[in-house]
């Protein structure tokens, strides 16, 4: 409930950038999955920055970067399922 909260707080403030940090980490799929519906009607023409572990999360950003070893790397949507980050990204989803 209390992310649910934030976020609307959040939202209700119609900041230009949000940064959201593991923003559904702690609902259940089902609750996730509204909320990632509902995010993605209401940050269209925002920067988000979106932290996130689970790739379901991250499948709908525009951009991913992955942090791994120090080094900050730009990947693709596919780089994220496929070569050598697809068992980084399975070891990822919950």
């Amino acid at each position: 409930m209390y992310f649910r909260l934030a976020i609307a707080r959040a939202l209700y403030q119609d900041p230009s950038i949000l940064i959201l940090d593991e923003a559904t980490s702690a609902l259940d799929s089902r609750s996730e999955f509204l909320v990632r519906q509902a995010l993605q009607r209401l940050l269209q023409n925002r920067t988000v920055l979106v932290i996130a572990h689970r790739l379901e999360t991250v499948q709908m950003a525009e951009r991913i970067f992955m942090l791994n070893d120090g080094k900050l790397q730009q990947l693709s949507h596919s780089d994220l399922l496929d070569g050598k980050h697809g068992s980084l990204a399975t070891a990822l989803v919950v």
